[in-house]
């Protein structure tokens, strides 16, 4: 999908929309994975969904925008401590996604921005999946590369989709 920044009115907030460009059955009901998945997370550092929905056959999900830095660029000049702290606040969001029975699959830097406030947000939940489910809707197929290759651990790499789980994030943020 792609992302927009925006304003809501009521409530007045920005916001960020994310609007779905493939018509594929299988990225329609990852998304609509997405907007579920991300439903179940609260936690202050999961971006949370606000609203789900489809404008004029266009699947849209809105979100709460989270304007910071990408975690890579705002830690490369941190002193180690701070470096840790981050990795913690990482850490226990993604520990409340695993709890609610979600793994994410694509944790990099690019899918963890750092607020001004020095909050880690964690961003893009679209080829998570739910831990209890064998298969769900959007759920990749044996064989089936999805994620960013670069950080994906050794059991996601094999193109077995049934193997990924709580461990592949552990993998990531390591």
């Amino acid at each position: 999908g792609t992302v927009f920044a925006a304003g809501q009115e009521a409530p007045r907030r920005r916001v960020a929309i994310k609007v779905l460009q493939s018509r594929s059955e299988s990225a329609l009901a990852r998304f609509a994975a997405e907007a579920e998945i991300m439903a179940r997370l609260d936690h202050p550092g999961i971006a949370r969904v606000l609203e789900a929905g489809d404008a004029d056959g266009h699947p849209f999900l809105v979100m709460e925008h989270v304007d910071g830095t990408t975690l890579d660029r705002f830690a490369k000049e941190l002193p180690r401590a701070k470096q840790l702290e981050l990795f913690a606040a990482l850490c226990d969001a993604v520990h409340h996604a695993h709890l609610k029975g979600v793994i994410h699959r694509d944790l990099k830097p690019s899918n963890v921005m750092v607020k001004s406030d020095g909050r880690v947000v964690v961003l893009d939940f679209g080829i998570a999946r739910l831990a209890a489910e064998k298969k769900s809707a959007g759920e990749t197929h044996a064989g089936e590369l999805i994620g960013t290759p670069l950080y994906m651990s050794p059991e996601q790499a094999r193109l077995h989709a049934d193997e990924a789980d709580v461990r592949t994030d552990v993998y990531t943020i390591d």
